[in-house]
């Protein structure tokens, strides 16, 4: 029996690919689960955001690290791109911190090592050397909470390198406007202007004062409010919100999103170093044991469910079928 792929489940759509949790099955019984991430077909139909995206897969399928979801392959089935990665059982960040805070149930210094193991993940990443050795100066561009997750071994996992510059792209080709997580995006990326591995570091920074404050930066429930709320300034001071947030870890956010990038941490190397300084001293010995125990703790008391989603009703067959049928819905010869 030769390899196939037998999709399980639709997992999410979104303007930039689908995705489907889906067995990888081979020689002797092998099976593996992993997430299929399909590009859309009109993502293809802009040339030079293929090209990106293609490029930044490529460089990103060497990415080999703990804090990273691993790609395994990229090929074309139907026509279109395809890239397999790893499927991680767990909630997203931003899940996580929202049963904590519903619960009342935050762990501060969890949280912090959370980040801080993140940040050894981002700088390996933005570390990264071309095939010709030369400076990748790979930059994710679309750090979030909704793209970090959570591993039931305790372990956060950045996801979804090597697809944001080529949305970027286009949204620009197609509105105007640069779309994103606006909540987190540096105010050079906002602009337009080119960015470095420190429009992640202003991300991340978001990420670790919506995480630790339990607010978002900037308040708004749309585009055009959360837009308003930018124009109005940098977002309140952590200490402003709750009184008892601690100084120190209020300095490091606010150095980590300093609107000008030469004031900020100039690598995540130094901010996961400066994350960890305030993690408290009775818990900096914590890691990935105490945080899988949080985790499930969270799970059982929110009444969430982080494990494997509902089978799919019906034989959904092989992903090649799939996407064979998909094409041909809409016209095309099947490839």
């Amino acid at each position: 029996m030769g390899e196939s792929i037998r999709v399980r489940q639709k997992l999410a759509s979104g303007g930039m690919a689908d995705l489907y949790l889906c067995e990888l099955r081979g020689l002797g019984g092998f099976k593996k689960l992993v997430v299929a991430k399909v590009v859309r077909a009109e993502v293809m139909a802009d040339g030079r955001a293929a090209r990106m995206f293609l490029d930044e897969a490529r460089l990103s399928a060497s990415l080999s690290h703990p804090n990273i979801v691993q790609i395994f392959d990229l090929r074309e089935l139907g026509g279109l791109p395809v890239i397999l990665m790893e499927y991680i059982r767990g909630p997203t960040l931003l899940e996580l911190m929202r049963a904590a805070w519903a619960g009342g149930a935050t762990e501060l210094g969890l949280t912090l090592h959370l980040f801080a193991a993140t940040c050894q993940g981002l700088h390996y990443a933005h570390e990264l050397p071309a095939p010709d050795g030369s400076p990748a100066r790979l930059v994710h561009r679309d750090i979030s909470l909704d793209n970090i997750l959570i591993s039931r071994a305790g372990v956060p996992k950045l996801i979804d390198f090597g697809i944001a510059h080529a949305r970027e792209k286009l949204s620009k080709t197609r509105t105007g406007v640069v779309m994103g997580k606006l909540q987190y995006m540096a105010p050079e990326q906002l602009d337009g202007a080119p960015i470095d591995r420190r429009a992640d570091i202003y991300a991340l920074g978001m990420c670790l004062y919506r995480a630790a404050t339990g607010r978002k930066p900037f308040p708004g429930s749309s585009v055009s409010e959360v837009m308003r709320s930018r124009l109005l300034g940098p977002p309140p001071r952590p200490g402003d919100q709750l009184p008892w947030f601690p100084a120190a870890l209020e300095e490091v956010i606010l150095k980590a999103t300093a609107e000008d990038p030469r004031e900020r941490w100039q690598s995540a190397e130094e901010l996961g170093r400066a994350i960890a300084a305030c993690i408290p001293p009775e818990q900096r010995g914590l890691g990935a044991p105490e945080i899988a125990a949080w985790v499930a703790r969270l799970e059982q008391v929110s009444g969430a469910s982080w494990d494997l989603p509902p089978p799919a009703a019906g034989e959904l067959g092989t992903l090649e079928g799939l996407l064979a049928r998909r094409a041909t819905s809409r016209g095309a010869a099947p490839a």
